[in-house]
């Protein structure tokens, strides 16, 4: 199904700043006091406790530069979290802006905004492969990766740049030679293991595929697992940005959210010089590596027990 190009918008006019917590400088970190429990997760190695279940641990100026493609619903890029850092791509084969759905605006607010975002400086860019009934479209997100990769973007990604797949997108060999073309070229890609509470590793591929945890650190009794999952993320139960307006939030669960900490994990790693830029079999092993071992419950058996860690305050 052939298409035009894509163009890309952006958000004009003033900056909208948000107040993210109370951040204070610590011996070589900022604290986020009154975040989401996913954020004070990634950036602890031990289960939450009282003293630290709404800490996120991080440096503020992580992921700065970067671009994070969130091929999904689209993205509110106006909502105030982002900070006038979002922009969007629209297709014209959809001749559609925005997020009809908030599933691609709150994944984005995970991985980048100024609250409830694990990189706090990313620049989310919205890339519409799914519709309003969040249904992920497999040649949109085939098309997609290719105009990404396409080395005429490599001045406006020269800090490097993440991918991130939502959830729903049906597995196929064609999907998984673009996904390996892609981070071939130096996008680390990221995938949401899916939904369906089932062993799902059918036609691998080379990205980093991230399964969701709960705040117990359970498996999420939802998740895919298998051979094939890389590391687990908070999935279950957040809070995030909403499409509805510019200032309203959501709390849902899914592999997406968990991918969506996944990749702001990335991100963010890259800008502080711990993952390399554009190297991204290299940038996934690094987060592969950092993840903390069997810190969770009832992971089924010949699943890789490995909890998403961002280096708290190192």
């Amino acid at each position: 199904m052939a298409r035009a190009g894509w163009k890309r918008t952006s958000v004009a006019g003033a900056v909208l700043v948000v107040t993210a917590g109370v951040c204070a400088q610590t011996a070589g970190a900022d604290t986020q006091s009154g975040a989401p429990w996913g954020l004070a997760r990634i950036s602890h190695t031990e289960t939450l406790s009282f003293r630290t279940y709404n800490k996120y641990l991080h440096k503020d100026e992580g992921g700065s530069f970067l671009n994070v493609y969130v091929l999904d619903t689209g993205i509110r890029t106006t909502h105030q979290d982002f900070e006038g850092r979002a922009s969007e791509w629209t297709s014209q084969f959809w001749g559609l802006e925005g997020d009809g759905s908030g599933r691609g605006t709150h994944m984005a607010g995970t991985v980048a905004g100024a609250k409830y975002g694990v990189a706090k400086k990313v620049r989310p860019v919205g890339v519409m492969t799914a519709g309003s009934n969040g249904d992920q479209h497999t040649d949109l997100i085939i098309e997609s990766l290719e105009q990404i990769r396409d080395p005429s973007r490599r001045t406006e990604d020269k800090y490097g740049a993440v991918v991130l797949i939502g959830p729903g997108a049906k597995r196929s060999a064609e999907l998984s030679r673009a996904i390996d073309a892609t981070m071939k070229a130096g996008y680390l890609v990221v995938t949401a293991a899916g939904d369906d509470s089932t062993e799902d590793c059918a036609f691998p591929n080379s990205a980093l595929n991230v399964a969701a945890s709960t705040v117990k650190d359970e498996a999420a009794d939802f998740s895919n697992h298998g051979k094939c999952i890389d590391v687990y993320g908070p999935g279950v139960n957040i809070l995030s940005d909403s499409a509805t307006s510019d200032t309203s939030l959501n709390t849902t669960s899914g592999t997406g959210e968990a991918a969506a900490h996944a990749a702001g994990v990335a991100a963010y790693l890259m800008y502080l010089g711990k993952a390399p830029l554009h190297d991204a079999a290299k940038a996934k092993q690094t987060v592969i590596d950092l993840a903390t071992k069997n810190a969770l419950t009832g992971v089924p058996a010949g699943t890789p027990n490995r909890l998403l860690y961002n280096g708290g305050d190192k």
